[in-house]
C-alpha cells in the first residue's frame, strides 16, 4: 500500500521576515539611543575612581625619575628641547599661512568661521 504524503506549506514567510527585520531595526535604534546617555552616566560615575588612580600614579612616576641616571635625564632633556624647537618651527611656518588666509577671506568678503579651530596634521 502506498501512502500519500501530506504537503506541508511553510506559511506566510514574507510577513515573518518583515517582522524580524522590523524588530532588528527597532533593536538597533534602541541601542543607539541608549548608548550616549549610558556612556555619559558611566563616565560621571567612575570619574572619582579614575582621578584617584591618577593621583596615585603621578607621585610614583615622579619617584621613577629620581631613579634614573643623570645621563639619561640629560638625554631626555635634550630630546624634549629638540622636539620643542621642531614644534616652534612648525608653528612659525603656519603663522604666515594663517595670516594670508585671513587676508584672502577679507578680500573675498567671506565671513569668519565661528566655532572652528585649525588643527594641522601630518601622516608619517
Amino acid at each position: 500500500m502506498l501512502r500519500r504524503r501530506k504537503k506541508i506549506s511553510p506559511g506566510p514567510t514574507g510577513r515573518k521576515s518583515l517582522f524580524l527585520l522590523w524588530c532588528l531595526i527597532v533593536l538597533i535604534l534602541l541601542v543607539l539611543a541608549v548608548a550616549a546617555p549610558w556612556n555619559r552616566f558611566v563616565n560621571n560615575f567612575f570619574h572619582p575612581y579614575f582621578a584617584l588612580s591618577g593621583k596615585l600614579t603621578r607621585p610614583l612616576s615622579d619617584q621613577t625619575l629620581l631613579l634614573r641616571s643623570n645621563r639619561d635625564l640629560a638625554r631626555a632633556v635634550e630630546t624634549l628641547t629638540w622636539e620643542n624647537f621642531e614644534l616652534a618651527r612648525r608653528a612659525d611656518t603656519a603663522e604666515p599661512i594663517r595670516r594670508e588666509n585671513q587676508e584672502l577671506r577679507a578680500l573675498l568678503s567671506l565671513r569668519p568661521r565661528t566655532g572652528y579651530r585649525y588643527l594641522a596634521a601630518a601622516i608619517t
